[in-house]
């Protein structure tokens, strides 16, 4: 059952979601929302947070004109940027879920 097995996965590595505020071409216009379950707390200094949204930031100004006009793009810098401050703060085992929401600005 694919429903049991993301709940699993959820419930040992957490999960994180993204709110990115993006223009119709794919631009961020704004800072990417970020929220977890498991992965770092509310309560918390926010570091991990913050350190999220940087590297985000990072990545999708990376990307190119034609990359940006695909989601799929952005999805998969949102994981590889989330992963690499993951995986530095928590170790290399954690291999969480993701959610990503476009917020046309």
């Amino acid at each position: 059952d694919p429903v049991y097995k993301t709940r699993k996965k959820i419930a040992t590595n957490g999960a994180i979601f993204v709110t990115l505020p993006v223009d119709k071409r794919g631009f961020l216009k704004g800072t990417p929302e970020v929220s977890s379950a498991g992965i770092f707390e509310t309560d918390d200094t926010g570091f991990m947070k913050r350190q999220i949204q940087i590297e985000i930031t990072k990545a999708i100004d990376a990307l190119s004109k034609a990359e940006r006009k695909d989601k799929a793009n952005l999805i998969k810098a949102v994981q590889i940027a989330s992963n690499k401050v993951v995986r530095a703060s928590l170790g290399a085992d954690k291999k969480p879920q993701y959610s990503v929401h476009f917020v046309q600005k």
